[in-house]
């Protein structure tokens, strides 16, 4: 057996370094660790490895990172010591890539997703499902607020009246397609396709309400049943999806990029795609508080003018993962 010395270190940082670059993924819906983190395996080894720059990759590809490795008390072979940096290293790059912005947003991995539904309760331009393979991307934990709405009006960029938008943590309603693309540009952003908003709010495996297949209940989602009126965002943590986001199903129909075909599923499109139609009639998403239950479905659409507004009309915005 041979045993770690000072002659081997470079070789041991450089096997690390090479074996990031080459194989290492990030793990599809992990929770984020720190980025510096101490992690002790007695008698033989303590591990200290540094990430100097929060991490940015796609899913099946690998990062260029910097890891600084300090090993004590050697005593193992060199391939026993290099396997066991590696499956520390691998929970460290476990974390989620860093937020290209400032705002609430959780972070969705690149992958296909089932879209769409088959259900019996379906509607026809629900069919049929089908995968669609997406890139990564950021998106709004809840929909936009009054707050961060009124803010772009004072920036002078988002039109409308500061007066129209008084609670704060309501959803900013009211809001036609133009205006909400309007925001999400000036947050650095834009507005999710039809394909990321529903993977957002279902996962890969087809879930039939962002929570799963169960059926709607007040504590999960605000409906038609719950004759509550608007809520403020966040109020139904019971109703997240399996990457975070809150209230897409209730409360507040949601625009999204693309323009409305009834046909657009037939061909079943397995690549995302949000211009796929000369009309100006938008996507909206995920029901209202007014919505009957079987209408919060994930895969549920609706559609209106680009240039109409509804105190039922909401939204939130989406980031590109590689910006």
């Amino acid at each position: 057996m041979m045993n770690l010395g000072g002659s081997f270190m470079r070789v041991l940082v450089m096997v690390v370094a090479l074996t990031l670059m080459l194989s290492i993924a990030p793990a599809g819906e992990a929770q984020p660790l720190s980025l510096a983190d101490v992690l002790v395996a007695p008698p033989y080894l303590k591990l200290e490895a540094h990430i100097s720059s929060p991490p940015s990759w796609e899913l099946n590809g690998g990062s260029d990172v910097t890891v600084g490795v300090n090993v004590e008390k050697p005593g193992r072979s060199l391939e026993a010591l290099i396997a066991k940096v590696m499956r520390y290293v691998r929970l460290l790059l476990r974390a989620e890539p860093h937020p290209p912005v400032a705002a609430d947003v959780v972070y969705v991995p690149a992958g296909r997703f089932l879209m769409g539904s088959d259900d019996v309760g379906a509607m026809e331009f629900e069919r049929p499902q089908h995968r669609v393979v997406l890139q990564a991307f950021w998106i709004h934990r809840s929909a936009v607020t009054n707050q961060q709405y009124r803010d772009c009006i004072e920036a002078g960029v988002c039109e409308g009246d500061v007066a129209d938008h008084p609670d704060d943590d309501l959803p900013a309603v009211g809001i036609t397609w133009h205006q909400a693309a309007g925001y999400c540009t000036w947050a650095g952003g834009r507005l999710p396709t039809e394909a990321e908003w529903e993977k957002a709010a279902r996962g890969t495996r087809g879930r039939r309400y962002p929570w799963g297949d169960a059926e709607p209940m007040c504590d999960r989602a605000n409906f038609l049943d719950c004759r509550v009126g608007l809520m403020p965002v966040g109020s139904y943590p019971a109703g997240a999806s399996p990457y975070g986001t809150l209230d897409m199903a209730g409360n507040t129909w949601e625009w999204v990029e693309d323009q409305y075909t009834e046909t657009y599923y037939e061909p079943s499109p397995d690549q995302d795609d949000a211009d796929h139609a000369i009309y100006d009639w938008r996507i909206l998403r995920g029901g209202c508080h007014v919505s009957r239950a079987q209408d919060l479905r994930a895969s549920h659409r609706n559609w209106a003018r680009a240039d109409a507004s509804s105190t039922l009309y909401g939204f939130r915005c989406a980031f590109d993962a590689d910006r």
